[in-house]
């Protein structure tokens, strides 16, 4: 399928981060620089992957100065009974966005008004099904699930520091 698009792979799996508190791997990187995300879902939510591919976009911008990333795709892989597998250019969410739902995400806070913004700028960002679960449980497990994020990287930094310590401990 992607070969009668003509899009060819660089490389699976590329890590981007932006070298602090996210991390994240492309699925696939294209030989022009441009970025793919596979999705096996039963149906495609162009907004999200869009949000999704755009971060990755700014991200690997970021870590390969001078490389400019010119397409995002998705590539849809559904079971038969959801539609036929497709590939489908998205639109980029601008650089600036991506920097600020970065840091508010990093900081714990809401990302309402960023997801607003992205809205009155014509990108639709689809809100994920939370179920059926009592009123008031949702807000608190996303900030448990944040608060769980900013303590896994407060403990690598923590990490990092006491053997930069012990290295300059050894060393005098």
């Amino acid at each position: 399928m992607m070969a009668d698009a003509g899009l060819q792979v660089a490389c699976s799996e590329y890590l981007v981060s932006d070298e602090h508190y996210v991390a994240s791997a492309i699925d696939k990187v294209l030989d022009d620089c441009s970025l793919a995300d596979i999705k096996t879902t039963s149906k495609l939510h162009v907004a999200n992957v869009q949000l999704q591919l755009s971060i990755y976009a700014y991200l690997f911008e970021k870590m390969n100065k001078g490389k400019q990333v010119p397409h995002l795709y998705a590539i849809w892989l559904p079971k038969p009974q959801y539609g036929k597998p497709a590939i489908k250019e998205v639109d980029r969410i601008p650089a600036e966005c991506c920097e600020r739902l970065i840091a508010a995400y990093v900081m714990g806070a809401d990302p309402k008004p960023y997801v607003e913004e992205l809205d009155m700028m014509g990108f639709k960002y689809e809100e994920r099904k939370t179920g059926d679960v009592p009123e008031g449980v949702q807000p608190l497990v996303d900030e448990l699930v944040i608060i769980k994020k900013q303590l896994d990287m407060l403990t690598e930094r923590e990490k990092e520091l006491k053997s930069a310590l012990l290295t300059c401990m050894e060393s005098n």
